[in-house]
């Protein structure tokens, strides 16, 4: 029989949370968003994909490059006479023109894209790479190299490079070719419907300044490197980077290669600190190395889909975390089936926040369910981290489903130097099959966190379910004497009891009879094809409800 929770969604499955008891009436910090703000929020995160619209001006010039029909004797100028190569095609755009250069769609290339030193002409004209005719991707075999580097001082500006795919075809253990290289710095980039996989760092964006990209409806797979780090994309320096309706999967690692293996440091999308925060909405996250997403300096984290990662997001933190702390909002994500690193490396956790400032984090109507890994945390607040961190100032964590994870919230001790103050953990839902641990927090910061409204189920309440540290274990009678007056027990709370059981609600023509299963399908996601960004947004909506 279908489960409450899956007919009705998160936002109707915590309507019975607040049905099962009075939240409590003190009054909430002034701080804390509305119902009205957090609706909005989620309808902010569930807005449709919408491919990019580029059209060439009137005085483009258009050049197109067949590696199948083409001569580099031609003019390029129609695809009746197209250029053979990349390398003759690049040397036709104008700089600072908004001139396309069109790669016929089916054909391969044992070429790269190469030194990138052109321009478009304004926000929007811009220069275009993109493809031309019916088919597959233009595919390039790029060999030991990269596929495009910016790579001086002069900063490009106005592009857009979209539908085509690249891999490094005769790469060894030995080669550490990144893919797409953006170091000279600039404005308004995008990268949108490119397939990007098994580069040292699939997708490279730092150096010089940069402003206004967006990466977008890309499938980024398979980065590794035997002798350094390795990222599905790396980001620093950059001021309004959105990451949109795009797929990342297994980056950072590589286990049929000696030194390859999974580690702390490689990630799907690694964010750094030192730059803006980022938009990271739509996507589809699996199987990364370590972190699904580092977010160290802060944004909106929104209607993702995370399978099987070691750690799924990272708001805030990192080695030099950005003075005075960050602020964003984790809202609609479906989290699902988080996994150990390794056999040595225990891992599992959901979302986790660190040096966070005065304008806070939002932790909202998440679904965080059937964890695989053997250190269990389900959201973590951390007012502990690497100096200048400040610790974590505002955190509101609401209407959220932990269900079958092994720890719901855990608010650890504030180093010294730093503080812990206004976290609200109201009308949330921890659940399991098992006795675990559904909330933790430091028994001396009780008049600055709040519980309250949150509805606990996991068979009979356990002498172990909550903890004060410094105080003990607590079981459930003891949590709502010391901590939460309006806590409620539910032993009645349905919800599906195993990941297969989640899977088969996923809608009908998406592949699900496995995470295996569902991973490929997104995979093999494309403008035109059979699987659509959109469809991140029906399969998220199918788990979690609107």
């Amino acid at each position: 029989m279908r489960s409450r929770f899956m007919t009705m969604g998160i936002s109707a499955a915590l309507a019975c949370v607040a049905a099962a008891g009075q939240v409590s009436a003190a009054p909430l910090p002034g701080w804390v968003p509305s119902q009205t703000q957090l609706d909005a929020m989620i309808q902010e995160a569930l807005r449709p994909f919408e491919w990019t619209t580029l059209v060439p001006s009137p005085d483009s010039r258009l050049i197109f490059v067949s590696s199948s029909e083409g001569n580099d004797a031609n003019d390029g100028l129609s695809p009746e006479r197209p250029v053979r190569t990349i390398a003759r095609g690049c040397e036709l755009l104008r700089d600072g023109e908004p001139d396309w250069l069109l790669l016929k769609r089916g054909d391969v290339w044992e070429e790269n894209i190469g030194w990138w030193g052109k321009s478009g002409r304004s926000a929007s004209e811009r220069m275009v790479v993109t493809s031309y005719g019916e088919g597959d991707r233009p595919r390039l075999l790029t060999g030991t190299s990269s596929v495009m580097s910016m790579s001086n001082n002069t900063p490009r500006r106005f592009l857009a490079f979209t539908g085509f795919s690249a891999t490094p075809h005769e790469r060894t253990p030995s080669d550490s070719p990144s893919g797409m290289i953006m170091l000279s710095g600039g404005q308004d980039v995008l990268l949108e419907d490119l397939e990007i996989s098994g580069y040292k760092d699939n997708i490279v964006i730092q150096g010089g300044a940069w402003k206004n990209v967006a990466v977008r409806g890309c499938v980024v797979t398979d980065a590794w490197s035997a002798t350094s780090h390795s990222q599905g994309i790396f980001v620093r320096n950059t001021e309004g980077l959105v990451v949109e309706g795009c797929v990342f999967d297994h980056n950072g690692w590589n286990e049929s290669v000696a030194g390859a293996e999974a580690t702390i440091f490689n990630h799907n999308m690694y964010l750094q600190t030192k730059q803006g925060p980022a938009v990271v909405r739509g996507n589809f996250v699996a199987r990364a190395s370590s972190h699904g997403l580092q977010a160290r300096s802060g944004g909106d984290v929104s209607g993702n889909v995370w399978v099987l990662n070691a750690l799924n997001i990272l708001l805030g933190g990192g080695k030099s975390p950005t003075p005075g702390g960050v602020s964003g909002r984790v809202v609609g994500n479906a989290i699902v089936a988080a996994r150990d690193l390794s056999a040595t490396a225990p891992r599992g956790l959901g979302i986790q926040v660190v040096n966070i400032s005065e304008d806070g984090v939002v932790v909202a109507r998440n679904l965080l369910g059937y964890n695989q890994g053997s250190g269990p945390r389900g959201i973590q607040i951390q007012p502990n981290g690497n100096a200048p961190a400040v610790g974590v100032q505002r955190c509101f964590v609401t209407q959220n489903v932990m269900h079958e994870w092994g720890r719901g919230v855990e608010i650890s001790q504030p180093d010294e130097g730093q503080v812990l103050e206004g976290v609200v953990v109201l009308r949330n839902q921890f659940s399991g099959s098992t006795t675990q641990m559904m909330a933790k927090a430091p028994a001396d910061a009780l008049g600055v966190v709040t519980f309250a409204g949150n509805l606990y189920s996991c068979g009979t309440p356990s002498a172990n379910a909550f903890q004060l540290a410094g105080d003990g274990k607590l079981d459930f009678h003891e949590w709502v004497a010391t901590v939460e007056q309006d806590a409620q027990w539910d032993t009645a709370v349905s919800l599906p009891d195993t990941l297969p059981e989640l899977l088969r609600w996923a809608p009908s023509d998406i592949a699900s009879g496995s995470l295996e299963d569902l991973i490929e399908h997104f995979r093999g996601m494309r403008r035109g094809g059979e699987v659509e960004p959109d469809d991140i947004a029906r399969l998220r909506r199918a788990w979690i409800g609107s």
